[in-house]
């Protein structure tokens, strides 16, 4: 590469940090003056740019890769001397993710989502900023201080809405449970630099070689146990449930879609450069202790999905399940496992946000110390993904679902056919319905052994 085009390189990796954060300060500074209008299109604008540099950058680490040294400070011999961003095909690939998933979440929020006196898309890009940061640096204080910023950006995101009390009550939980988690990585960067003198993440590798005093170890500890944290990972999944709830749809498709990945990234980016020659005389020892962590979170996310009614809380839940199967998967360890956990996330970032974009407004806030059923969205994702098909004669679960789609001002065409032998079916009732009087909007799980007609003035009757 020459150095023309090494300088060019450099300028593009500064600018997938440096063009968000820009547009975030030039959209935040004039949101006075803008328009809803005119400030989702500055937002959109700027995502697509962010997009177009990524991508730039996944073309150059595909072709062979660099590390970018800001302000020429080049390594002096073994010494690292300057912040670097490693522009390698895992990190612009997940810099690429980030900023599609912003520019979708902007686009969904089209005139849909409360700007917050347009402080939402300065927000969002100031997320977008953090996130591809996060994932290029090279250098562990910097990692944190791009964690720090992702997660002052997520907090406002999640209480957005400030005249409500529940978003700000699902910000609190979220701030308190990630800013220690915050302090325990800080904590941990504090003990490594006080132990080799270094920040960047492979001179720090270099240094500790194969050491694993109990200094070592709790730095490793410290380090991990804060980024499980953001990964929502048992038992220090407790903030992810109650920030979903509350959070706006786009905001939730970066939450699951990629913002718990990250804190799993870190996991693996740590265990693999900084400490990945201290368990090497012990090599199955992290590995059963990351498979504990990820199997209990298996277990009890997907508990908790079946038995979660708010539909936000419901994919909460299986957000932290599937973390749990991306730990597991990394657990194993070697690079076939490495492959495995990447295409899993990168398959569980598009459908998990696909979920929520379907979900949309359906799901509205509540206040986190009240259940509500949320069964007409659940009932209209079952319709749209096909698995619920509903007759339009009256019968006990026939045009049930076209009440759902009424009572969502959106009534969408709705395939006509017989509800096939042993379908489970969703039926929604009022309370003066002839088939039974149950309370308003309850969910009545029927298995229908045939199809069964009710005419006028017939109860609803299970089909032997």
């Amino acid at each position: 590469m020459n150095a023309i085009a090494m300088h060019a390189a450099y300028l593009l990796a500064g600018a997938s940090v440096a063009l968000p954060l820009a547009g975030a300060a030039l959209t935040a500074g004039l949101r006075k003056w803008l328009s809803r209008t005119v400030a989702d299109l500055l937002g959109i604008t700027l995502a697509a740019l962010a997009l177009g540099v990524d991508t730039l950058l996944l073309y150059s680490a595909l072709q062979g890769g660099f590390v970018a040294w800001f302000g020429n400070w080049f390594p002096r011999g073994s010494m690292v001397v300057g912040i670097g961003f490693v522009v390698e095909p895992i990190g612009a690939g997940m810099a690429v993710l980030a900023a599609l998933l912003t520019l979708l979440a902007l686009i969904f929020s089209w005139k849909e989502v409360g700007s917050g006196a347009n402080y939402f898309q300065p927000l969002m890009l100031v997320f977008l900023a953090a996130m591809s940061g996060f994932v290029l640096t090279s250098d562990i204080f910097n990692l944190f201080v791009f964690f720090e910023l992702m997660s002052t950006a997520a907090f406002a995101l999640c209480g957005l809405k400030t005249a409500e009390p529940a978003p700000l009550q699902g910000a609190f939980n979220f701030a308190v449970t990630n800013t220690i988690a915050a302090f325990l990585v800080l904590s941990g960067v504090g003990i490594l630099y006080a132990m080799t003198g270094a920040l960047n993440m492979a001179q720090i590798g270099l240094a500790l070689g194969t050491r694993h005093d109990p200094l070592v170890l709790f730095a490793c500890t410290l380090l991990t146990c804060g980024f499980l944290v953001k990964g929502a990972i048992v038992p220090f999944h407790l903030w992810l449930p109650d920030a979903h709830a509350v959070a706006p749809t786009p905001v939730c498709v970066l939450f699951s879609g990629l913002m718990v990945e990250l804190g799993l990234f870190a996991v693996m980016r740590l265990q693999s450069v900084v400490f990945g020659e201290t368990f090497i005389s012990h090599p199955s020892a992290l590995r059963n202790i990351l498979a504990s962590f990820a199997i209990a979170t298996v277990l009890l996310g997907s508990v908790m999905c079946y038995a979660e009614h708010h539909l936000k809380r419901l994919l909460a839940f299986s957000t932290i399940s599937h973390a749990g199967l991306m730990l597991l998967a990394f657990s194993m360890g070697g690079a076939t496992a490495v492959a495995a956990m990447l295409t899993y996330l990168l398959a569980h970032a598009f459908i998990k946000s696909s979920l929520f974009f379907h979900v949309g407004h359906d799901a509205a806030p509540l206040p986190l110390n009240q259940r509500k059923d949320s069964v007409p969205a659940r009932a209209r994702l079952l319709v749209d993904s096909g698995v619920v098909v509903p007759r339009r004669r009256r019968t006990c679960c026939g045009s049930a679902v076209d009440d759902v789609y009424r009572r969502s001002g959106s009534l969408a065409p709705i395939r006509t056919s017989r509800l096939p032998r042993r379908l489970l079916a969703i039926s929604l009732r009022r309370r003066d319905d002839r088939c039974g009087r149950l309370p308003r909007r309850h969910a009545c799980v029927l298995w229908l052994g045939r199809r069964t007609d009710h005419g006028p003035g017939s109860r609803c009757r299970r089909a032997a």
